[in-house]
């Protein structure tokens, strides 16, 4: 659905867009939610407003409000509202790195999975681990000449 009025954010002329879900179904005891009542609108830039990059229409703002109504135990309806504000906007694919997970939330295999993975820095995990690996092997042979000229091999 798309509204026939202009809202300003931040000053700026927008077009909306609106999206309604409601979505009925039969209450449980692990959910007694009847009705689900979202209403989604986003906020672009009009055509006429140009960034520094041209034309491009930005998405400036994105809300959503919801209310589960109809609730079977009898408690009252939870009734949802965000605003979400677009800052900075780039008119590109961001980077994979902004969509990894915080290192609590992976496993060992995940983080070092994460790490070797990963672009910027590859180079310098990969240096690290052969001067890691060179440095092991050397105080291994130091050990082992040790040994052997105790024994007096030597």
């Amino acid at each position: 659905i798309r509204d026939r009025y202009q809202r300003r954010v931040h000053g700026v002329p927008c077009d909306t867009y609106q999206t309604r879900l409601v979505q009925v179904k039969i209450p449980t005891e692990a959910d007694p939610t009847v009705l689900h009542n979202t209403l989604m609108t986003w906020y672009f830039s009009v055509e006429s407003w140009k960034t520094r990059r041209g034309g491009v229409r930005v998405p400036m703002r994105f809300t959503v409000q919801s209310n589960n109504t109809g609730i079977a135990d009898g408690s009252a309806p939870v009734i949802i509202s965000n605003n979400y504000e677009f800052l900075n906007y780039l008119d590109a694919t961001p980077p994979k790195s902004y969509f990894d997970l915080p290192s609590i939330c992976l496993t060992i295999q995940d983080q070092a999975l994460q790490i070797v993975t990963r672009k910027v820095g590859q180079g310098l995990v990969a240096g690290m681990f052969f001067l890691g690996l060179i440095l092991g092997l050397l105080v291994a042979l130091v050990v082992f000449l040790v040994q052997r000229r105790k024994r007096g091999y030597v």
